[in-house]
């Protein structure tokens, strides 16, 4: 019987800064010749964050009943990324895993250093965008009713845009709780249907269709195929194995069979 993380229910998910602090204590455990198991239960023992301790109990249980260290990481892979099990098994195949954890350390931290890079770039559109919302909203909702009515403007003399513009927001204003039903019922519904294996197949082949799209898809697939292939190789890994460790990081169908190609 396949065994099932008692604490995945708990462990929804493990943000970028966890998940560095994790991987940099067990980097550091095995460099000093400690063994995985040991250094999962210290890290349970002692990690600030309730996550971790929980993430790394899970992990040392699992491998306590018979599964390697990236064994146990692959039923968290939607959570951590099939990068980081794919690295993981590479430095277990290899035989080098203390060097592949201090390689991933480094390309977590320097994911962490972009994203926040990321997060600075879009206050200021955010911030723009939220502005014009409260002005559509304020124009539509409270300045132009005003000066109708501050006028006595009739109906016929104000201008088929202006109109328009004035009863959509009205429009909203009286039905606000259905919109915002609407828009949570739409973000669930639409999140349940791409999670379907066969839609979102379709989506990913269609994003390779699109100019620009298509180029971001590429350039993301083959920075995570090209960072496995790297460790794998380095490391000593024999090519056939390391290009299918590599392979294992591609999601996208149309790049995946490209992958599998080069391997056969």
């Amino acid at each position: 019987q396949q065994y099932k993380p008692k604490s995945k229910t708990a462990v929804q998910r493990i943000n970028l800064k966890d998940l560095i602090l994790f991987t940099s204590h067990l980097q550091m455990f095995t460099e000093s010749g400690i063994s995985i198991l040991e250094a999962l239960d210290s890290i349970s023992e002692h990690a600030p964050s309730q996550t971790i301790k929980l993430f790394s109990k899970d992990l040392s249980q699992q491998i306590k009943s018979g599964k390697t260290l990236s064994e146990a990481i692959d039923n968290y892979s939607e959570i951590v990324g099939k990068v980081y099990v794919a690295l993981i098994r590479a430095g277990e195949d290899s035989g080098s895993l203390t060097t592949t954890l201090s390689y991933l350390t480094n390309l977590l931290k320097k994911q962490y250093d972009l994203k926040g890079k990321i997060i600075q770039m879009s206050i200021y559109p955010t911030i723009l965008i939220a502005i014009m919302i409260v002005m559509y909203f304020a124009f539509g909702g409270f300045i132009f009713p005003k000066i109708i009515d501050a006028y006595n403007i009739e109906v016929s003399e104000i201008p088929k845009l202006a109109l328009f513009y004035t009863m959509s927001v009205s429009f909203i204003f009286k039905t606000w709780i259905l919109w915002i039903f609407a828009l949570i019922t739409g973000w669930i519904f639409t999140t349940k249907v791409i999670g379907i294996k066969n839609i979102k197949s379709s989506i990913e082949t269609f994003c390779m269709k699109v100019p620009v799209l298509s180029d971001c898809v590429r350039y993301v697939s083959l920075s995570h195929y090209m960072s496995v292939l790297y460790v794998a190789y380095e490391s000593g890994v024999m090519i056939n194995l390391a290009l299918r460790l590599a392979e294992d990081t591609i999601t996208n169908p149309v790049l995946s069979k490209r992958a599998k190609n080069v391997i056969t």
